[in-house]
């Protein structure tokens, strides 16, 4: 078990950590001047950040293994509600989206000539059959969500 759970060796940790938490926490430091401008520009909006998480950091399944992108996304999933609680008095807005699984060489393993994957039997083993297509999902989500923020509507 001990050789398992170390597999992936502490390289991958903290790259992971780097680009799917590390990364972001600076970036959006560095737009907040941006978008508090942003809110300031048109009275009654405020400026958004919408991360995009992943359902990997919220279940307690394994993630096939992948201990530290599940890791890196519930600490990314928690870091956008720090940020949500730390921005509000400046009128930013964030959301995190967390989209369950879809097909992708990360969680099937392979792809075709066109770059696509297919997950064989979808549904039978998640909860409640939820597993995600693509990103077009997400904004259809979100335009939903959203109406009458969403440009062209």
């Amino acid at each position: 078990m001990r050789s398992w759970l170390e597999g992936n060796g502490r390289d991958v940790w903290q790259q992971t950590l780097a680009s799917n938490l590390i990364s972001h926490h600076f970036v959006t430091a560095r737009l907040i001047p941006a978008l508090d401008k942003g809110s300031s520009i048109v009275p009654g909006h405020s400026s958004s950040i919408i991360n995009i998480s992943s359902i990997s950091g919220t279940v307690k399944s394994t993630s096939a293994g992948q201990y530290a992108y599940a890791a890196s996304k519930a600490a990314f999933t928690h870091l956008s509600r720090q940020l949500a609680h730390t921005l509000y008095p400046l009128r930013i807005r964030v959301n995190c989206i967390e989209p369950g699984l879809f097909p992708s060489e990360m969680t099937t393993g392979d792809s075709d000539e066109n770059q696509k994957s297919k997950i064989e039997g979808a549904g039978s083993k998640f909860p409640a059959g939820i597993f995600s297509f693509c990103f077009p999902w997400i904004e259809w989500r979100l335009r939903r969500i959203n109406r009458s923020n969403w440009p062209g509507s």
